[in-house]
C-alpha cells in the first residue's frame, strides 16, 4: 500500500548539512546571469524585433536567477529548521499546472512538460508558496536532465489515493534511463524537506520504468 511505502521511506536521503553550497550556487547562477549579460550587450544596434526578443530572454533569465536565490535561501532556512508553514486550502492540481507553466519557457529541443489532474481535483491543507517553489525547482531540474539526453516529455500526474494526494513525475521516453536519486541535488532536497514538513514523503522505489519520482501528501481536513 502507498501508506506503508511512505512509512518505509520516512526521512530517507535528506541531508543533514546546515550550510549553503556556495560552489553550487555560483554554478547555478552563472548560466542565467551569463545570458543576461550576453543579450544586454547585443541590444545596442539591434532591430526592433530583435530587441523585443532579447528583452524577453533578459526577463526570463532574470526570473531564473531570482528563483535560484529564493531556493537557496529557503534551503538554508529548511536545514536550520526555521521555516514556519502558512497553511491554507491548496488545490494541488492548480499548483502543479502553475509549476508546469512556469518551467515551460525553459523547455528546449522539442521537450514538453504537461500536467494531468484527476477528475474532481485534489485539495489539501498546506503552504502554497513553499509547495509551489519545491515543485518548480524539481521540475526545472528534471527538464534540464531530460533535455540533456533526449526530446522526451515530462508529465506530472495528480491524483488521490487512500487519503493521500499523490503526484507522479514521469518521462515518456524511459529508454533514456533518466531517473532521480533520493540524495541527488539541491532541488530534490528542497522537495523532500518541504514535503516532509507537510507530513508526506518523496518515494524513489520506481514502480514503473518511466517513473522519476512520486510524492505523497496526506489530505488533511480543511477548516
Amino acid at each position: 500500500m502507498l501508506a506503508e511505502a511512505i512509512d518505509r521511506q520516512a526521512n530517507s536521503g535528506i541531508s543533514t548539512e546546515t550550510g549553503i553550497d556556495v560552489d553550487q550556487l555560483v554554478h547555478d547562477l552563472r548560466g542565467p546571469l551569463s545570458v543576461i549579460v550576453a543579450f544586454a550587450e547585443t541590444l545596442d544596434g539591434a532591430s526592433r524585433e530583435e530587441r523585443a526578443r532579447y528583452a524577453e530572454r533578459l526577463v526570463c533569465n532574470a526570473h531564473r536567477a531570482l528563483a535560484l536565490l529564493e531556493e537557496f535561501s529557503a534551503l538554508h532556512d529548511l536545514r536550520q529548521g526555521g521555516v514556519e508553514l502558512h497553511r491554507g486550502a491548496v488545490d494541488l492540481g492548480d499548483l502543479c499546472r502553475a509549476a508546469v507553466k512556469n518551467v515551460r519557457q525553459d523547455a528546449r529541443g522539442g521537450s514538453e512538460v504537461s500536467c494531468l489532474v484527476a477528475e474532481g481535483g485534489v485539495v489539501l491543507s498546506g503552504d502554497r508558496d513553499l509547495l509551489g517553489m519545491a515543485l518548480r525547482a524539481v521540475l526545472r531540474r528534471s527538464l534540464r536532465e531530460v533535455t540533456a539526453t533526449s526530446t522526451a516529455a515530462l508529465r506530472l500526474r495528480v491524483a488521490r489515493e487512500r487519503g493521500y494526494a499523490v503526484v507522479d513525475l514521469s518521462n515518456s521516453d524511459s529508454s533514456t534511463g533518466f531517473e532521480m536519486d533520493s540524495g541527488d541535488g539541491t532541488e530534490l532536497e528542497i522537495l523532500q524537506r518541504v514535503v516532509s514538513l507537510h507530513g508526506g514523503r518523496v518515494l524513489f522505489d520506481h514502480a514503473a520504468s518511466d517513473l522519476i519520482f512520486r510524492l505523497a501528501l496526506p489530505v488533511a481536513k480543511l477548516a
